[in-house]
């Protein structure tokens, strides 16, 4: 029966930094990824300029501004850098991979992890692997935090088309009526657009659905989308897991979005996903807990959630609250200062 040190299942973002870091730690780490390839996730693709250097192969587009549309008003706020860039989650896929094998570390794609016991695993049902320690980095529906016995209810869904067409400007678009609590967004790639929006599936965050089900925000959103373009296109859904229960378990660990490290607002996951996996590394490679990054990642997604909440709290503050957006955003202090704020 083989051995490692540390196994991590799930080879995202947040399972291939963490792999990486171990890896010049001479850590011995075995990464499980039950897709055939790396980096197929559903993602628009945004991430911060802070996020990790990347060669310009991969960046897609960068943005120093955004347009904020609601029913009455479209406002655009710039800044003089660029704060957000959008990347191809294969291509990203691809060259983390890169980083992990070049410090020695192996990944096994299609290798679905199916029973985890106290210190094994299996693989496929039949290969058996033990472990020292366990990192979950295996999404929303991470079998390792369902083993831990953590419910995910808080929760979106998320849909997006993908079309073949180079948009300008990256945009935002807040309508009632249209998305309820949540929101569309147009987030340009270098020659294909993701154009998307989402639907909150809690019970318990203090939101109200603003008379919204599953399949009427959809028929909503086909509507608007048309509106924005009348052509062949990709259509992909996907689940937002944010229900952040905790991610030290003693020997197992939760990281990125299997540890619910997502903005429940933005639904931003990337900076989260790698910011944890250094955390846990960290964690590992000194056996010091300080977990300063973590730390700050839930200072971000308290912020973030407390404005999710006040938003779909009713309908009189979301009113108040996004009808009072463009208008503070017209101020270009002001508007860049919030800007950046919302990007960490």
């Amino acid at each position: 029966m083989e051995f490692y040190e540390t196994v991590i299942v799930g080879a995202g973002p947040a399972g291939l930094t963490c792999a990486e870091v171990l890896g010049k730690g001479n850590k011995e780490v075995l990464v499980l990824e039950k897709g055939n390839v790396i980096g197929n996730k559903i993602c628009a693709g945004g991430m911060s300029t802070k996020d990790l250097r990347l060669p310009k192969k991969i960046i897609q587009r960068k943005f120093n501004g955004i347009v904020l549309n609601t029913a009455r008003q479209r406002v655009e706020v710039n800044t003089k850098s660029p704060f957000l860039m959008t990347v191809n989650r294969g291509d990203l896929g691809k060259f983390m991979a890169t980083k992990v094998r070049k410090v020695g570390v192996e990944i096994r794609t299609k290798s679905r992890v199916t029973k985890i016991e106290k210190n094994c695993l299996t693989v496929n049902d039949t290969q058996k692997i033990k472990f020292k320690n366990l990192i979950g980095a295996d999404g929303p529906t991470s079998i390792v935090r369902t083993k831990l016995g953590l419910p995910t209810k808080r929760a979106h869904l998320a849909f997006q088309y993908i079309v073949p067409k180079k948009f300008k400007t990256l945009e935002i678009f807040f309508d009632f009526k249209k998305f309820g609590a949540m929101y569309a967004w147009i987030f340009p790639h270098k020659s294909e657009t993701s154009i998307g929006s989402g639907y909150c599936l809690c019970n318990d965050a203090g939101l109200t659905k603003f008379g919204m089900t599953p399949k009427l925000m959809k028929e909503n959103f086909d509507q608007w989308f048309k509106e924005q373009y009348d052509g062949r296109a990709r259509f992909e859904a996907g689940l937002i897991n944010y229900d952040y229960r905790g991610h030290d378990f003693g020997n197992r660990f939760l990281i990125g979005e299997a540890a619910g490290l997502v903005s429940g607002f933005t639904g931003e996951g990337i900076f989260f996903a790698i910011e944890s996996g250094k955390d846990v590394a960290e964690r590992i490679i000194t056996g010091k807990q300080t977990y300063s990054r973590i730390k700050h990642l839930m200072w971000i997604k308290g912020a973030h959630e407390r404005l999710l909440r006040a938003v779909g709290k009713n309908n009189l503050v979301s009113k108040v609250l996004v009808g009072s957006a463009p208008l503070l955003l017209r101020w270009p202090f002001l508007g860049k200062k919030i800007l950046r704020k919302m990007v960490y």
